[in-house]
């Protein structure tokens, strides 16, 4: 039903009452769907130290459920859920610590989506909800996926070893795969598919670890949707 205004009053010990004019006359059950902003505060605690050293600092958000005026407090059914994206740790108060709100099973909600991470529901107004949070970093996603390796090795009479190596992989870099190889080998082929590519080294920006030497090799005319096969010798 639209909406033919919508009055902002005074701010008031933390409040700001809304009056919404409907362009009918309604009676009877009516939804409405309320959105806003909230500021956090940095945590800041002295046990930040201790934490891992990949999530960034923990947030306090106070969470006020709007209160409707001219209704008997007395008669009220009220729901809250608190869904968070994967890359978020949240943490509300114990079952002691709640204040007009009691701990429900996410598939008890009635007036919400049953779909959340925790829910709650109160009979009373006003109630407040003090819940932190704490982004971690998102994890490099694996680039490169081998599914089948086969290494076949020959020990020389003079005590050196022929070696070749074998894969099928899949991987999304498009243009140059590195791979990293003892730093002792001496690489004599490399295939990509059944088309020979150059042996280079790569540039000094990319460190290996010690006793390893990385190399650069062209993936050209690959796709990342796609297996091909990899041969070192």
């Amino acid at each position: 039903m639209p909406i033919r205004e919508k009055i902002a009053g005074e701010p008031e010990d933390g409040w700001v009452t809304w009056t919404i004019v409907m362009q009918q006359e309604l009676t009877g059950p009516v939804a409405f769907v309320v959105s806003w902003d909230l500021k956090t505060g940095d945590g800041g605690g002295e046990g930040d130290d201790d934490e891992d050293e990949q999530s960034a600092a923990s947030n306090q958000v106070q969470v006020q459920p709007p209160v409707a005026l001219d209704l008997d407090n007395d008669n009220i059914t009220g729901e809250l859920v608190i869904r968070k994206d994967d890359a978020l740790e949240v943490k509300w108060p114990d079952d002691g610590q709640l204040e007009g709100l009691e701990f429900i099973d996410v598939r008890e909600l009635k007036l919400l989506p049953t779909s959340g991470s925790v829910a709650f529901r109160f009979h009373v107004q006003p109630v407040s909800l003090e819940i932190s949070t704490r982004k971690f970093e998102s994890e490099k996603v694996v680039q490169t996926v081998v599914s089948r390796a086969l290494v076949e090795m020959v020990i020389n009479k003079n005590g050196t070893a022929s070696v070749r190596a074998r894969y099928r992989l899949k991987s999304s870099e498009r243009q140059r795969l590195r791979v990293d190889l003892p730093g002792e080998s001496n690489v004599s082929e490399i295939f990509v598919d059944q088309g020979r590519v150059p042996v280079e080294k790569a540039g000094d920006d990319q460190e290996a670890p010690e006793g390893w030497t990385a190399y650069s090799l062209n993936v050209a005319g690959t796709t990342t949707d796609e297996e091909f096969f990899l041969s070192i010798r």
